[in-house]
């Protein structure tokens, strides 16, 4: 668990792609306007994916981040990716 209304469910990395799912346990879909959610997770993702000590170097060398945000009931509610023209 992230914090109690967030949980990350997985990370995988395949051909140069990382792949971040998680579940929002206490949201539905219903109640989400879904492109506002991804508009605002996306800059906030950008934001800490470029400039994690970790992660950054490799997301400005060509790395994407593709992030899946679900509802409680597993209904996707964003899907996006982050790469190195997002951290300009």
């Amino acid at each position: 668990m992230i914090d109690e209304s967030a949980r990350l469910d997985s990370v995988t990395y395949k051909d140069g792609t990382m792949r971040i799912s998680y579940t929002l346990i206490t949201v539905s879909k219903n109640d989400v306007d879904s492109d506002a959610f991804s508009e605002d997770r996306k800059a906030v993702a950008a934001s800490v994916s470029c400039a994690d000590n970790a992660l950054g170097p490799f997301v400005k060398s060509g790395l994407l981040v593709n992030y899946t945000f679900n509802d409680s009931s597993n209904s996707q509610i964003a899907d996006f990716q982050i790469g190195k023209s997002d951290c300009l």
